[in-house]
This record gives structure tokens, sequence and C-alpha cells, in this order.
């Protein structure tokens, strides 16, 4: 399948989302989960979700990790950096593929931050973004499909049933984009489900 009918697929799937959004909240997204492309789920308790992560998507060791070599990937951030919290990095060293699952902390509601997300989004130039809003196993997820030249970024931001905000980024470097690939990441979003 070539990328640009991928793009385009995923522009009538997010227009589908922002409509149904519209027409009831309660509607449920369906993702089609190829097992043999993702982990055996892997719990992060802090912000109360499971989630199984893209194959030979290795966790790195945060210790490690100098962040700030990395921060231009949140430079779209919801909020400042010293709020988002990464609890787990994944990533596919040999095409630079990466997951990052952050708690973001914060003391507004979920919906202003979006808000600024949005106000930010607007005031920038170098991506292309797509945002969406479905039900999935008990979330109601906002996501966006932030494009350029070199990049395209999954960004999910939701609450948790025990009211933590997290966020999950899908960073894939636009050469290495194809059907495989977003198979493996929708299948590790659909495979998203709450502790409780």
């Amino acid at each position: 399948m070539g990328t640009k009918i991928m793009f385009t697929i995923l522009l009538i799937l997010f227009t589908f989302c922002n409509r149904n959004e519209n027409k009831n909240n309660s509607n449920e997204l369906f993702f089609a989960i190829d097992t043999t492309l993702i982990s055996s789920p892997l719990t992060f308790n802090d912000i109360g979700i499971k989630i199984s992560v893209p194959k030979k998507w290795d966790r790195l060791d945060l210790k490690k990790i100098e962040f700030h070599s990395i921060n231009r990937i949140f430079s779209t951030n919801t909020s400042s950096q010293d709020t988002l919290r990464v609890l787990g990095i994944f990533a596919d060293t040999l095409y630079k593929c990466y997951l990052f699952v952050s708690e973001v902390i914060a003391s507004k509601e979920l919906s202003y931050l979006l808000n600024l997300f949005d106000s930010s989004l607007t005031n920038m130039n170098k991506f292309k973004n797509l945002k969406g809003e479905f039900q999935k196993n008990g979330f109601l997820i906002t996501q966006y499909l932030l494009q350029n030249q070199e990049l395209v970024i999954f960004r999910l931001l939701s609450k948790s049933q025990n009211n933590r905000i997290f966020q999950l980024d899908y960073i894939i470097p636009r050469m290495f984009y194809d059907e495989k690939v977003a198979r493996a990441v929708e299948s590790s979003i659909g495979s998203l489900v709450s502790l409780k």
C-alpha cells in the first residue's frame, strides 16, 4: 500500500472520528490488532494502563537517556517540559522509531491542556496535523497525527480511571513509515486497556 493511500485512509479515519464525536461521544473505534506485530502487554501502574508496544521496539534505560537531547521531540507538548514525566521509552534502534509513554502532571484539566496544545499547533508551520477523538476500552482519547518531511508522529492524550493524564507519542521517520509499521502502531494503540 502506497504512503499516499495510507495517509488518505488516516485522513478519512480522523474525519470519521470527528463526526462521531459530535453525534455520539460513546462510539468505540475499532482497531485491527495483529498480535504478531506487538509485544506482550506492559503495565504502567502510575497511570493505570496496560499496553503492548510494537515488536522489536526495545525498552530503553531511562537512567541512560539524556533528556535534553530529546527536547525537540516534545517542543509541541501540551505543557512545559518539567510537567511531562516520561515513564518509558521504547525504540526500534535500526529504524529510529520511538514510543514515549508519559504522565502529564498538571494542575489544569485535560480539556484545558488540549486547547493549549491546539493553540501551539496553530502557530507551528513545521507540522501538518490532523486531530481526532474516539473511545477505546473505556478511554476518551484525543489523537493528533503530526507530519513533516522527516517525521510522522501519533500523539495520544487521555485520562485514566485513576484520574492521571497520560500521553503516548509514536515517532517514526517518514522514510520508514510503511504498511507494516502503520499496522504495528494501530495494533499497539488498540491494545490499550485500563488496569481497573
